[in-house]
């Protein structure tokens, strides 16, 4: 859990990396790339917790455009449980 909150406090301030990770790994173009980098960014804030009616728009067109093969809800696929006990420790850093 802390990795991922250092990895998303990186997302945040050096987006040209995360453009260029997202190209190589999945071997989309530049354009494409950013635009997946534009498209799930935000989703993702600093402490982890996504917004919920953001989270559902996203897996609503997902849905819509063939990408998931059902709907899915977003407060039934997210438990913040884990990540508050995580939260707790990292507030004095």
């Amino acid at each position: 859990m802390e990795a991922l909150l250092d990895a998303l406090d990186s997302i945040e301030t050096d987006g040209g990396k995360v453009v260029g990770n997202i190209q190589k790994q999945w071997k989309l173009t530049p354009a494409l790339a950013q635009e997946t980098q534009k498209l799930v960014r935000p989703t993702l804030v600093t402490a982890g917790r996504m917004n919920f009616e953001d989270v559902q728009e996203f897996l609503d067109t997902a849905y819509q455009n063939g990408q998931i093969q059902q709907k899915a809800n977003s407060k039934a696929l997210m438990d913040y449980g884990p990540l508050d006990e995580v939260l707790k420790t990292r507030r004095g850093k």
